[in-house]
């Protein structure tokens, strides 16, 4: 609740056609029961980090959203399927996910950036973790 623009995200994320809610989620509190515990805390991390590695030129900025998007499918997955197994580690592992990307960020937030251009022009998997 301390930061609203996290908690901008989670609504969104809850309000997102993936989960097709007929109603709207307007209280943070309900789009937390909604998603769990799991889910918001990759959502909060991802913002998190994703704010502390800007890009260094906006001609990299398709480069960081590929590396979120792929952070995003990679933690939900890992929720999803440790919940299918009944593993009680879940949420350890959807933050493991998350910042196994964070090498990825870093290093493009300080490459020099003919070197970061080169990647950015790579096949995606290049710089995925």
């Amino acid at each position: 609740l301390s930061e609203p623009h996290i908690a901008a995200k989670v609504l969104a994320t809850v309000n997102s056609p993936l989960y097709g809610l007929r109603t709207p989620v307007a209280h943070i509190g309900q789009g937390i029961t909604f998603l769990g515990l799991n889910t918001v805390r990759s959502i909060c991390l991802r913002y998190l980090l994703n704010e502390a590695f800007p890009a260094a030129s906006g001609e990299l900025r398709p480069v960081f959203d590929r590396l979120w998007i792929a952070s995003a499918v990679g933690s939900e997955l890992c929720a999803k399927l440790s919940q299918k197994l009944g593993m009680s580690q879940g949420g350890v592992m959807v933050t493991q996910i998350v910042l196994s990307y964070l090498g990825p960020m870093a290093a493009l937030t300080v490459m020099p950036l003919e070197k970061a251009r080169a990647l950015a022009a790579a096949p995606d998997q290049t710089i995925l973790p």
